[in-house]
C-alpha cells in the first residue's frame, strides 16, 4: 500500500468521505491539505486525466445557501477560467457533490506558500522579493484583462512553486502561483455578508495587497541589504498607487538595479583574470615544489588549458542566454495560444478569425523552435571541438604522469624488496617461521612433528606463549592415543589428557596475541596467526570429540539407539529406556530439548514462530514435566510454558488462546525498543481480552496531542458513538492549538476480524494481534506531552500525572511509513506517520 493510501485511511476527515458527500467517481481522494480560502482543501487524483494530482476545495453550504450566491458563485467560476497566465493556479473544473455542496477543482502546486517560506528563512534577499512581486504583478495584469480581481493577496494565496529553472539573472529559480484568483473576492463578499459589512474587491485593492506584499518580504531583512530606492519606491507607492503595467515596470526596473552591481563585478573580475594571468603564477616559498608543478604543467600546457576553458565557459554561457531568452518567448506564445483556445471556445461568433490568428501563431512558434533548435545545435558543435581539443591537451598530461608514477613504482619495488630481504634473516622472523611450520605439521596429522616444532620455539630464544605450550602437550596426548588406539586399545585417559590440553590451549587464545608479540606479525598478521591457531584447536576438538563416541559406545548404545530410532519425537519410548537403565537420560533429554528449542526458536531474544510451530512434541513434554516423571530447572519449565502457549496463539484456533496466568511470570523489563517475545506475547494477550482499553472502552475517552512537520498543533478528541461485537465507531472531534476553536469531525470506524483490526475501508491492519516478525517490538511507555496544555481542553493536572506515572511496556508496530505504540490499558498511545513533508505524531495526553 503507498504512502498516500496509509495517510487517506488515517487522517481523512468524514465530512469528505461521508456516504452522504461523496465525490464524483473520477476523482481519487488522496489527503487532506488544510483550509483555504473558499474551505477544506484536498489532494485528489483525476483518473480522467491519468491519474494527475489536483487540488479540490470544498465549498461551505453557507456560501451557496440561496440561489444569488450559487449564480454568484458560478460567475466567479466563469470568470477565473478566462484567466490564463503562468502565474496563476487554474481552475481546471468545478461541480457539487452528492450533499449539495460545491467543490472546485484546480491546478496541483507542487511547492509552499510565501507564510511557510518566510516562517522559516525570516526574509527574502531583495532581488529574490523584487522577482516574486513582479510575477505577482504579471497574474494581477493578466486578471485585471480580463476584468477579475483577487480580492483577497496575501502570504497564504501566493505559492512558491519547486522545479523552476535557475539562471544567472533569477538564481533562486523563482516560479509564482496566485490562487484562488476571482474565487477569493467571491468568498470574502459571502462572509463580509454574513457579518453585515460593506464588501470591499477591487483593482487597487490587489496593487496595495501587491506592495504589503513586497514589504512582507523584505521586513525582516537587515537594513544595509534593503536598497535605498526600494524603500523610497514602497514610502511613494503608499501615497500615489501607479497602474498595475506601470507598478510591474517600475518592479522590474528596481530588480535590474540591484542586480546591475553583481553583473558588474563578474565582469570586472573577469577581465582582471584576462590580464594578468602572472597573479596566478605568484613562485610559492619552496622552491623545490615549484619546480616540481612546472615540470608536471609546462606553460604552454597551463595556457592552452586556460584558453580552452575560457572558450568553452563563453560558448556555453552564451548558448545558455540565447537558449533561455528563446525558451521564454516559446513560454509566452503558448500562453498567448492557451488564452486564443479559451476566447474561441467563450465566443462562436469570433471562431473563424481566432482559428485564423491560431494558425498564425502556431507556424511561427514552430519556426521559432526550427531557429532556437538550429541555434542550439550550432552551439553544442562549436562546444564539441573545444571539449576535443581540452580532450588532447588532458591527454598529454596523463602521459606525462603516468612517466612519472611508473619511474616511482620502480624505485618503490627496489626498496621492497630490499626490506625483504633483510626482515627474512631477522630472529623474529625465524620464530614465526617455526610457528607457520608447527600449525602445518599438525593440519598433516603429524602430531609428534607439530609438537617438536612448537616446544622448539624456546629453544629459538623466543618465551613461548602459553597456547603454544598447552597445544604441544595437546598434540603428545594424541599421538599416544592413537598409537593405543593402532593397537587395539582404547586409552580415554590420553584423550581426556588431550581434550583437557585443547581446552586450555582454546582458554588461553585470548592472550596469545600480546605473549608473541615480537614475532607474531613478521610475515603475515596477528588476526590470521591467531585465527589459525583456532582453527587448527576447533579440527582437533572435532577429530577428539569423534574419538570420545567410539569410547563411550558400549556405554550410550541402547541411549543412542533410542534417540536415533524415536528420539525426541515420542518421549515414551525414552521414558521405557529410563525405567530399563534407571539412569538421568530422560531429564538430560528433556533439557537438551528445551536448550534446543531455546536455540532454534529464539533468537537474538525473538520468537521464530514457523520454527516453533515444527515443535510438536512441545506439549508431551510439559505434561511430563507437570506430572513430575522429568525434573527440570524452574527457568526451563517457565520457559516452556511459555514457548507453548505462544505455539496456541499462533495456531489456526482462537479456542487455544486463552489459560495462561500471567501473573506467574516476572516478565523483563525493557529500557529501549527491541525484540523480546515474553513481553510481546503478554502485550498481545492482553490486547486481544474483553476488559483491555483498545481500540476503547463504551464510556471511554481519549485526548490526543496532533503535531505536523511545521509544528503545527491541534488535539483530537475521541469518543465511543457505539460497539458492537467486533465493530467500534469513534466520534473524532479535531481543536485547534488553542483547544477551542472547531476545526472538523468525523466518524472512525474500527472492525475486528479474529486477531485483527481494520479501518473501515482500508487494506492496511490498525492492528494484527498475530503479527509476528522484526516490525514487531516492545518498547516502554512512551513519555507524554510535557508542556501546558489550553485550559479549554479541561485536562486537570492530576489526571496527566496519572497518565505519566502509569508508565510500562507497550507493542510497537512499524507498518513502513506509520509506526503505533499500544498499550493494553489506555490503548493506541502513540502514532508517528511518515508525510511527504515530514512526520506527524499524535500522542495520548489523557484518557479515562
Amino acid at each position: 500500500m503507498t504512502l498516500e493510501s496509509q495517510f487517506e485511511v488515517v487522517w481523512t476527515p468524514a465530512p469528505v468521505v461521508d456516504a452522504e458527500a461523496e465525490l464524483p467517481g473520477r476523482y481519487e481522494l488522496v489527503r487532506d491539505i488544510g483550509d483555504g480560502v473558499l474551505g477544506p482543501r484536498f489532494g485528489v487524483r483525476d483518473a480522467q486525466d491519468g491519474g494527475r494530482m489536483v487540488q479540490l476545495e470544498v465549498v461551505p453550504a453557507r456560501f451557496t445557501a440561496n440561489a444569488e450566491a450559487a449564480a454568484e458563485l458560478e460567475s466567479a467560476l466563469r470568470a477565473a477560467r478566462r484567466v490564463v497566465s503562468a502565474h496563476v493556479a487554474r481552475v481546471r473544473d468545478a461541480g457539487q457533490l452528492s450533499d449539495g455542496r460545491w467543490f472546485v477543482v484546480s491546478e496541483w502546486i507542487d511547492g509552499e506558500p510565501l507564510r511557510a517560506r518566510l516562517k522559516r528563512e525570516g526574509y527574502l534577499h531583495t532581488p529574490h522579493a523584487l522577482e516574486v512581486a513582479r510575477q505577482v504583478l504579471l497574474g494581477l495584469e493578466s486578471a485585471h484583462a480580463q476584468g477579475v480581481v483577487h480580492g483577497q493577496l496575501d502570504l497564504d494565496t501566493v505559492w512558491l512553486a519547486n522545479g523552476a529553472s535557475k539562471s544567472d539573472l533569477d538564481p533562486h529559480g523563482t516560479s509564482v502561483r496566485i490562487t484562488n484568483v476571482g474565487l477569493a473576492a467571491f468568498a470574502s463578499a459571502q462572509r463580509a455578508r454574513a457579518a453585515s459589512q460593506p464588501v470591499e474587491a477591487s483593482s487597487a485593492g490587489d496593487l496595495v495587497a501587491s506592495l504589503a506584499l513586497l514589504e512582507s518580504l523584505i521586513a525582516e531583512a537587515p537594513a544595509a541589504e534593503v536598497a535605498p530606492q526600494v524603500r523610497s519606491f514602497l514610502a511613494q507607492s503608499r501615497t500615489e498607487l501607479p497602474s498595475v503595467a506601470e507598478l510591474r515596470e517600475t518592479v522590474a526596473s528596481l530588480l535590474e538595479s540591484t542586480r546591475a552591481p553583481a553583473h558588474a563585478q563578474a565582469e570586472s573580475a573577469s577581465h582582471r583574470a584576462s590580464v594578468s594571468p602572472r597573479a596566478e603564477r605568484t613562485p610559492t616559498s619552496n622552491p623545490d615544489g615549484a619546480a616540481r608543478a612546472t615540470a608536471r604543467w609546462p606553460l604552454p600546457t597551463v595556457l592552452a588549458l586556460g584558453a580552452v576553458a575560457a572558450a568553452l565557459g563563453f560558448a556555453w554561457s552564451r548558448s545558455s542566454n540565447e537558449v533561455s531568452a528563446k525558451s521564454d518567448e516559446l513560454v509566452q506564445r503558448r500562453l498567448d495560444l492557451e488564452l486564443l483556445q479559451t476566447r474561441v471556445d467563450e465566443s462562436e461568433t469570433t471562431a473563424s478569425a481566432a482559428r485564423s490568428e491560431l494558425a498564425r501563431l502556431t507556424a511561427q512558434l514552430e519556426e521559432s523552435q526550427r531557429a532556437a533548435q538550429a541555434a542550439l545545435e550550432a552551439e553544442r558543435a562549436r562546444a564539441s571541438s573545444l571539449e576535443a581539443s581540452l580532450a588532447t591537451v588532458e591527454r598529454q598530461r596523463a602521459e606525462s604522469e603516468a612517466a612519472t608514477r611508473a619511474a616511482q613504482t620502480l624505485a618503490e619495488d627496489a626498496q621492497q624488496r630490499a626490506r625483504e630481504t633483510e626482515a627474512f634473516h631477522a630472529p623474529t622472523a625465524r620464530l614465526a617461521r617455526t610457528f607457520d611450520a608447527a600449525l602445518d605439521a599438525a593440519q598433516a596429522r603429524s602430531w609428534s612433528e607439530a609438537a617438536r616444532r612448537l616446544a622448539a620455539l624456546e629453544l629459538e630464544g623466543a618465551s613461548a606463549p602459553s597456547c603454544c605450550r598447552d597445544l604441544a602437550a595437546a598434540l603428545g596426548s594424541i599421538e599416544r592415543f592413537e598409537i593405543a588406539r593402532g593397537a587395539g586399545e582404547l586409552d580415554g585417559s590420553q584423550l581426556s589428557e588431550a581434550e583437557a590440553g585443547l581446552e586450555r590451549t582454546r582458554a588461553s587464545l585470548a592472550t596469545f596475541a600480546a605473549q608473541a608479540a615480537s614475532w607474531i606479525d613478521h610475515g603475515g598478521s596477528s588476526a590470521a596467526r591467531t585465527e589459525r591457531i583456532a582453527n587448527v584447536v576447533a579440527s582437533l576438538s572435532a577429530e577428539l570429540a569423534a574419538a570420545r563416541v567410539d569410547v563411550l559406545a558400549a556405554d550410550r548404545g541402547d541411549w543412542e539407539r533410542v534417540t536415533g530410532a524415536a528420539g525426541v519425537q515420542d518421549p515414551a519410548v525414552a521414558f521405557l529406556h529410563a525405567q530399563r537403565f534407571g539412569c538421568e537420560h530422560l531429564s538430560e533429554l528433556a533439557a537438551r530439548f528445551a536448550s534446543e528449542l531455546h536455540a532454534w526458536v529464539i533468537v537474538d531474544d525473538a520468537l521464530d514462530v514457523p520454527k516453533l510451530q515444527t515443535f510438536h512434541q512441545l506439549r508431551d513434554w510439559l505434561e511430563r514435566v507437570h506430572t513430575g516423571a522429568v525434573s527440570l530447572p524452574e527457568k526451563n519449565v517457565r520457559e516452556l510454558e511459555l514457548a507453548e502457549f505462544a505455539q496456541r496463539w499462533h495456531d489456526l484456533d482462537p479456542g487455544n488462546d486463552q489459560g495462561l496466568e500471567w501473573k506467574r511470570f516476572e516478565l523483563p523489563k525493557i529500557g529501549a525498543a527491541r525484540r523480546e517475545w515474553k513481553n510481546e506475547l503478554s502485550l498481545k494477550s492482553r490486547l486481544g481480552d474483553a476488559d483491555s482499553g483498545y481500540p476503547i472502552r463504551e464510556d471511554g475517552l481519549a485526548l490526543y496531542r496532533c503535531t505536523d512537520s511545521d509544528g503545527r498543533v491541534e488535539f483530537w478528541r475521541e469518543s465511543a458513538l457505539s460497539i458492537s461485537a467486533a465493530t467500534w465507531r469513534i466520534r473524532r472531534e479535531r481543536l485547534g492549538a488553542d483547544g477551542l476553536t472547531n476545526v472538523g469531525e468525523g466518524v472512525v470506524r474500527i472492525d475486528r476480524t479474529g486477531s485483527r483490526f481494520d479501518i473501515a475501508g482500508s487494506n492496511l491492519p490498525l492492528l494484527d494481534l498475530r503479527a509476528f516478525g522484526p516490525e514487531v517490538l516492545v518498547a516502554p511507555y512512551p513519555p507524554s506531552f510535557a508542556g501546558e496544555l489550553p485550559a479549554a481542553l479541561g485536562v486537570a493536572g492530576e489526571h496527566r500525572e496519572a497518565m505519566r506515572a502509569a508508565q510500562s511496556t507497550c507493542l510497537v508496530v512499524n507498518g513502513g511509513d506509520v509506526r503505533r505504540w499500544f498499550h493494553p490499558r489506555h490503548g493506541l498511545v502513540r502514532e508517528e506517520t511518515r508525510t511527504e513533508r515530514g512526520w506527524f505524531t499524535r500522542e495520548l495526553i489523557y484518557t479515562r
